[in-house]
């Protein structure tokens, strides 16, 4: 299960940044190079967690530390997080 929402998560950060990026520019002035090394950082970024994740394993349906984590990361983004 936990595999399951990590893998979902990652997918999710990269449609957001993939979003905010061309959001930013208009479709014609892309910077490609950008894209790709924003890409870069976001998977270092998701690799890092995955290790912490993996270093301190927690039980099905007892992620918490895992569940704040992602929480506090989408709260940065801006979204709303329901807990509980």
């Amino acid at each position: 299960m936990i595999q399951y929402l990590i893998n979902k998560f990652r997918f999710f950060i990269f449609l957001i940044s993939i979003t905010n990026l061309i959001n930013a520019q208009s479709l014609d002035t892309i910077n490609h190079k950008k894209i790709y090394n924003d890409i870069l950082n976001i998977g270092t970024k998701v690799i890092e967690w995955r290790h912490d994740i993996h270093q301190y394993p927690e039980l099905s349906n007892r992620e918490f530390k895992t569940s704040k984590k992602i929480s506090e990361h989408l709260i940065k983004l801006g979204l709303e997080v329901q807990t509980g």
